[in-house]
């Protein structure tokens, strides 16, 4: 959406040559979710769990809960699994943690190192920056 600014001294009306007029418009890139951090990858039973800590653009700055406010309308993650750069699996998942089994890893052909890319899901913005994880 574009946006009209008229920009001059504070001292001047609004309609003096000084000001000028531009007009502007934003990617929006202020909604944007922020990357998850504290990555992790654990061995359990047949497979890894991924395991991850959300962010927050909204009301993150008090200490007293025991995690930042959601500030989307729900919670939701993109999990990409990458080989060689290749996407061979996406997930989305509702919690802050997701389960790679090792009969899904054998039907993606997965048989070392991965990449786990997490990216929190805004519903006015999309997936957010991703953080990564090399596993294996």
């Amino acid at each position: 959406m574009a946006k009209h600014y008229r920009i001059g001294p504070g001292t001047r009306a609004y309609d003096d040559p000084s000001f000028l007029h531009q007009v502007h418009a934003f990617d929006g890139n202020g909604l944007r979710p922020y990357a998850p951090v504290h990555v992790k990858s654990a061995k359990i039973g047949a497979g890894d769990e991924i395991s991850w800590i959300r962010r927050t653009r909204l009301d993150g700055d008090g200490w007293d809960g025991f995690d930042v406010p959601l500030g989307e309308e729900t919670e939701s993650y993109l999990v990409k699994i990458r080989i060689n750069g290749s996407v061979i699996r996406e997930q989305v998942t509702s919690e802050p943690r997701w389960t790679y089994p090792s009969t899904m890893k054998a039907a993606d052909g997965v048989t070392g190192t991965y990449e786990v890319d997490v990216a929190q899901i805004s519903a006015s913005y999309g997936p957010g920056s991703a953080a990564r994880l090399l596993v294996g």
